[in-house]
C-alpha cells in the first residue's frame, strides 16, 4: 500500500512499483463515512491509461537507444576483427570505440580471457596482461550467453549491473568474433545515462 499521495506522480510512482492499494488526497479527499469502491473506478483506469502509454513510449526509445548502440559496436567490430593475440588490433578496437566502452576483453568459449583487458584510465587506454587467464564461466549468465550467440549468430546487451572494479553501473555487450573467441565490452555509465539506458 503506498499512502499519502498527492500528486499524479507520485500515483504514477506507486503504480511503477506494483502498488496493489492506493491512499491519498490526490485520489480522494478524506470523508467520513466509507465510498462507494466504484467512486474513483474511472479516474484510476484514466490514469493507468497515462501512465501505461508513457511507458511504452519510454521503453519503445530505450529499446531503440539500445539497437543503435548494439548496431554501432557490433559494425566497429566486424570492421575492425580484432583478435586476443593481435594487440594492435586490440589498440585499433579502443580507439574507434572509445566514446562508448571503458573496458573490453575477449574469451573462448569455456569462459578464459584470451586477450588482456584494455581498460580506458585516466584519459588513455591500457593494456592490462594479467587479465589473461582469467574465468568468467562463474557467472551465472556467463555460459548460457555463450551458446546463446553461437545460435543466434548476433550480439547482446546484458541489464544493468554494478561493475565489481569501478562500482559503477554498466552493461556489457557481447559477441562472437569467430566460432571459438566472444568479445565482450562493458560500456561506460556516461553513455548509459546519457541515452537513458541506466536501467
Amino acid at each position: 500500500m503506498f499512502n499519502n499521495i498527492q500528486t499524479d506522480y507520485q500515483l504514477h510512482l506507486a503504480w511503477k512499483n506494483g502498488a496493489r492499494y492506493f491512499k491519498g488526497n490526490y485520489l480522494q479527499n478524506p470523508v467520513k463515512e466509507f465510498i462507494s469502491r466504484y467512486t474513483l473506478k474511472e479516474k484510476f483506469r484514466s490514469e493507468c491509461q497515462h501512465f501505461i502509454s508513457a511507458e511504452k513510449k519510454q521503453l519503445v526509445l530505450k529499446f531503440e537507444e539500445m539497437k543503435n548502440l548494439q548496431k554501432k559496436i557490433s559494425t566497429i567490430i566486424e570492421e575492425v576483427k580484432p583478435s586476443s593475440n593481435n594487440v594492435e588490433s586490440l589498440l585499433q578496437l579502443s580507439k574507434r570505440i572509445e566514446g562508448y566502452a571503458f573496458r573490453f576483453y575477449i574469451c573462448n568459449e569455456e569462459g578464459f580471457q584470451t586477450s588482456p583487458n584494455i581498460l580506458y584510465k585516466d584519459g588513455e587506454w591500457n593494456v592490462q596482461n594479467n587479465a589473461i587467464g582469467k574465468n568468467w564461466s562463474w557467472r551465472p549468465y556467463f555460459l548460457f550467453n555463450i551458446i546463446k550467440m553461437r545460435n543466434d549468430e548476433k550480439g547482446q546487451l546484458s541489464a544493468v549491473y554494478s561493475d565489481i572494479e569501478t562500482g559503477e553501473l554498466t552493461r556489457t555487450y557481447s559477441m562472437a568474433i569467430n566460432n571459438k573467441e566472444f568479445v565482450f565490452v562493458d560500456i561506460t555509465y556516461d553513455y548509459l545515462y546519457e541515452h537513458n539506458i541506466v536501467n
